[in-house]
């Protein structure tokens, strides 16, 4: 949660109950953990008869790279 000057972990906060944020039905997920996302791919792959599964760490750094080989985002275009 965010108290105006910093970002806490609200453990009583999960998808369930989101506290006072009430996410519309056109944002996407939040307040998810990992085994709940893994959950809803296992059960999609099943109804669905294909798989779909979270990204790993390296597919997940690759996307966020968007193509650049640079260390990180801060060194791109520098030389």
């Amino acid at each position: 949660a965010w108290t105006g000057a910093e970002w806490v972990r609200r453990p009583d906060h999960t998808w369930r109950t989101p506290g006072s944020h009430k996410a519309a039905d056109d944002e996407p997920v939040s307040l998810v953990t990992w085994e709940d996302a893994k959950a809803f791919c296992d059960w999609l792959s099943q109804a669905e008869g294909r798989t779909y599964a979270l990204p790993t760490e390296a597919q997940w750094e690759f996307a966020c790279r968007a193509g650049t080989t640079d260390p990180t985002h801060a060194e791109a275009g520098r030389t």
